[in-house]
């Protein structure tokens, strides 16, 4: 299975996302001009969920209009808010309902939106027979933190795992993780690679919630003009040079966001020092304040 280093991420496709993006969609004649530049750019992967609201329609909707596959990656639902126990049937009808949304007769990655449910009885082997028969290309999880991945890795069959990593949340590579994926074979995609957008917010209107990471901003800006680059230019090009790192998923609200994304793929790698100085600043931030969980309006 291909990807490349760049994967679109669509939650803004189908609902308000991000801490500093508008509190509405994408528009559809946005999403179209959207994955129009990305296919032409050959970014062909995308990431999305049932839960993103209309995503996964306008999705299919864009691929029948173009007559074009995407490579998909979609979720499971969260299994907490069914409230029950799930067997095979269910979690294939999870399956069934994604593809009849995005018109495709499979999905090529499917992940745990949260990875506690691969724990749940019977789930991770349903999720192995779906990948064994063809029915999904990959099964993994989407996690938040170590321990999570930790657990995803010893599931039979786990191809997939999602991870958040960006110039301040080093979790992942410090810990080990990054280097016995890659050594288990599984493919890892990074999110979170903006801090949800909170890399670009401006000091002085950083929210109440994120106050504890005004001066942090503050500095991976100063960073961003001592390497010469830009802020998404310096957070795309430390997490594409992450070893153990497939594909970065990102996402955008405009096509001028897509192409000053698409133009990152080209930055430099960072110099020592910057990698160095990043690798300092890291250590100065507080897992809580990394984790949007946490924060509070």
């Amino acid at each position: 299975m291909q990807f490349g280093n760049l994967t679109l991420g669509t939650a803004a496709f189908g609902m308000p996302y991000g801490v500093a993006n508008p509190p509405v969609p994408v528009s559809a004649l946005e999403v179209d001009e959207i994955l129009d530049m990305a296919w032409g750019a050959g970014v062909q992967c995308v990431d999305t969920a049932p839960a993103y609201g209309e995503a996964e329609r306008r999705l299919g909707e864009w691929m029948q209009k173009r007559q074009r596959r995407l490579t998909v990656i979609s979720k499971m639902p969260s299994l907490k808010l069914i409230g029950r126990a799930v067997d095979t049937e269910d979690i294939t009808r999870f399956v069934d309902k994604s593809c009849k949304a995005l018109g495709i007769d499979r999905v090529d990655g499917y992940l745990a939106h949260h990875a506690g449910d691969l724990q749940q009885p019977g789930v991770a082997q349903a999720m192995l027979s779906l990948q064994q028969s063809g029915r999904i290309g990959a099964f993994g999880a989407s996690v938040y933190t170590v321990e999570e991945a930790e657990a995803a890795l010893g599931i039979q069959g786990l191809r997939l795992l999602q991870v958040p990593i960006n110039l301040i949340d080093h979790r992942f590579v410090d810990s080990g993780l990054l280097a016995r994926c890659r050594d288990a074979g599984v493919i890892v995609f990074a999110r979170s690679v903006f801090l949800q957008g909170a890399f670009f917010m401006n000091r002085a209107n950083v929210p109440n919630a994120l106050s504890s990471l005004s001066e942090t901003l503050t500095a991976i800006g100063n960073l961003a003009k001592k390497s010469g680059c830009g802020i998404a230019a310096l957070a795309f090009a430390f997490v594409r040079d992450t070893p153990g790192i497939t594909s970065s998923v990102m996402g955008v609200y405009d096509v001028q966001q897509l192409r000053e994304l698409l133009a990152c793929r080209a930055a430099s790698p960072l110099s020592a020092e910057i990698v160095a100085a990043i690798d300092a600043l890291a250590l100065t931030v507080p897992d809580a304040a990394i984790d949007p969980r946490n924060w509070s309006s």
